[in-house]
């Protein structure tokens, strides 16, 4: 992507997201824009308050390195990395503005005094000459007591109570109230930085500039090089899928192995309504997909730490699943608005913390079964106590599939029989029974045989549509919700059963928009419009593999992939009008489904129920 400027004043205040790189280092992440701004950025990890903001309100803080005079810039990363590169040229010169977090295990930084949380900012001057100017404005944005700065030559401290933000120059700064600036120079083959660290709860470090910075940049290059060369079920995987999975990767909390959903909060799903909301939580119900893609790319390490994390976080709160939990598996996570921002695009309000987190979302069984069968099945094992957390929430599903709740989307209305709920309910009984009969696992096969010949019967009697041939959102109810494509991806019927075509088509024919598709139509007490759901695009390419149908599977994937930005990030709904990014971004569950569909297209006999 290429930006053209004139200068400062020509910025508008809330840049397209589409505009906006990914950098981290599995703790947390910042958004750095393609006019070189880091506009968000919570410390010390994800789900604490942001020290820059301006993403969400221009005067919420950010943190600025761009040229002086007027300039055009353009954004990649670096091949199968987090390393975000801007090349910015001027009518005097071009350099290059790499954007990253070190990359350093949590163990050596505590054993040698490394930075806690340390980004750097390097500048490598290309031809001629190009003199940057620097400002660093934190801001308590979502309440508490502000930064104070202090500084003295090279080295700036930004504190607030008991914590710190310390940064580092490679020019000496200038104070002016609550902001720091510095002015930088580089001519072509020179290089210049500007680092920050959190202090977190070690001692404070200074984050080094100069040389040791240059070597930081050289070990995070190698580590992330050596971590993207995997391979997708022995065979190279595409570029678009190594991309997705260095999301997926920046998206785990490293001291737990938790996924957070997205990075941001409040960023909206129809501009200037109240659709916006806090993802900056792990969602159980993405377990499934998430086991499946890490298994699938070879990450077993990785998805061991997030099955782990799982069933602890299903155990303590268990046999009730939480909608959402904290990174380190905390749950009941509150919701509030944050009145003092006017949110991206005048979006209200801004929100810290999700109340879905208080829904019961039958859903979410399934989705952890169903992990633990895929995990069992890689690993050819399961240990006792894994087993004891899911042979307690598969006894729970068979005593509570006949409730109602308030399904996949979290509809914040009266709670109501979901179809693809009650799936997801069938789906924990069938995986618990074969998890049982494989392993030789102590179980009450005979109750759980019952109740899942009962769900499946009932399905089929009040979620099935006789005269239109598809399955439907709630029993009785004619609505249709894309989120129904799953019955084809979990197996719930062979994938050349007509009732599966024929909710295939009917989701194409009334929730689609060429190769995208909305959640629903249905009334769900919001205000607005939402845009297209791209994780549901990513659905519909495994339940056309399924049901024979390889050629349209391999269009709309195709179709959706080209939908990603140059950065080859994907958010969570696009707008089928204009391409804008709309939802929290990037998205993991569309990264997540975007893997999971490759693996489809690649290996279609791996589908469940697949048509032969």
């Amino acid at each position: 992507m290429q930006a053209e400027h004139v200068g400062r004043a020509a910025r508008p205040e809330f840049l397209p997201l589409e505009r906006y790189g990914l950098i981290g280092e599995c703790g947390t992440a910042a958004l750095v824009s393609d006019d070189g701004s880091i506009d968000w950025l919570p410390l010390p990890r994800f789900d604490s308050d942001p020290i820059f903001a301006r993403i969400l309100d221009p005067g919420a803080g950010h943190f600025d390195v761009r040229p002086r005079e007027p300039f055009t810039s353009v954004s990649r990363y670096l091949p199968d990395t987090p390393i975000q590169a801007t090349t910015f040229t001027t009518a005097s010169g071009r350099a290059t503005l790499y954007d990253f977090f070190a990359a350093e295990p949590f163990d050596e930084k505590r054993r040698h005094l490394w930075p806690f949380r340390y980004l750097v900012r390097r500048i490598e001057g290309e031809e001629g000459t190009v003199e940057f100017e620097v400002e660093i404005a934190p801001r308590s944005s979502f309440g508490g007591t502000p930064f104070s700065l202090r500084g003295k030559g090279h080295r700036l401290m930004a504190s607030r109570r008991a914590g710190a933000v310390f940064f580092a120059c490679s020019a000496p700064f200038e104070l002016h109230g609550d902001t720091a600036t510095a002015r930088i120079v580089v001519d072509s083959g020179t290089t210049a930085h500007v680092t920050a660290a959190d202090a977190g709860e070690l001692v404070g470090v200074f984050p080094p500039v100069g040389a040791y910075a240059d070597a930081a940049f050289e070990r995070t290059l190698r580590y992330w090089k050596g971590w993207s060369e995997r391979e997708l079920l022995g065979e190279e995987a595409p570029e678009v899928v190594r991309r997705s999975a260095i999301v997926l990767k920046l998206l785990t909390y490293a001291p737990s192995g938790g996924v957070v959903a997205a990075p941001t909060t409040s960023l909206p799903e129809a501009p200037g309504r109240e659709r916006n909301w806090d993802y900056r939580y792990v969602w159980l119900r993405d377990a499934s997909r998430t086991t499946e893609a890490l298994f699938d790319l070879g990450y077993h390490e990785d998805a061991h730490a997030y099955m782990y994390w799982v069933t602890n976080a299903a155990h303590l709160s268990g046999p009730r699943i939480e909608t959402l939990y904290g990174p380190h598996g905390e749950h009941w996570i509150d919701e509030r608005d944050i009145p003092n921002l006017r949110g991206y695009l005048d979006s209200v309000p801004v929100r810290k913390g999700n109340g879905a987190g208080h829904q019961v979302q039958l859903d979410n069984w399934g989705e952890v079964v169903d992990a633990a069968a895929t995990f069992a099945e890689r690993t050819g094992n399961m240990d006792p106590v894994m087993w004891r957390t899911i042979r307690s929430l598969i006894g729970y599903v068979a005593g509570h599939w006949r409730e109602r709740d308030h399904g996949i989307w979290e509809m914040r209305g009266d709670p109501k029989h979901f179809v693809h709920s009650k799936m997801m309910c069938w789906v924990a009984l069938d995986r618990g029974i074969s998890l049982a009969r494989d392993l030789g696992l102590k179980a009450p096969l005979e109750e759980w045989q019952r109740e899942r010949d009962a769900v499946h019967r009932t399905i089929l009697e009040r979620g099935f549509d006789r005269e239109r041939n598809t399955f439907t959102q709630v029993f009785d109810e004619p609505q249709l919700d894309a989120a129904l494509l799953e019955v084809a991806i979990y197996g719930f019927l062979p994938g050349d059963d007509p009732r599966l075509t024929g909710t295939i088509d009917a989701i194409r024919r009334e929730l689609g928009r060429e190769e995208l598709l909305y959640r629903y139509r249905t009334d769900d007490e919001l205000s607005g419009n939402e845009g297209t759901f791209l994780a549901c695009s990513f659905w519909l390419v495994q339940a056309l593999v399924a049901n024979g149908r390889q050629d349209e599977a391999q269009e709309v994937f195709d179709a959706v992939v080209a939908r990603r930005n140059a950065l080859g990030l994907f958010p969570e709904e696009l707008d089928p009008e204009t391409g804008r990014f709309l939802g929290n971004y990037p998205q993991g569950l569309s990264h997540i489904a975007l893997i999971n569909a490759a693996v489809a297209l690649r290996h279609p006999e791996r589908m469940r129920g697949a048509a032969r």
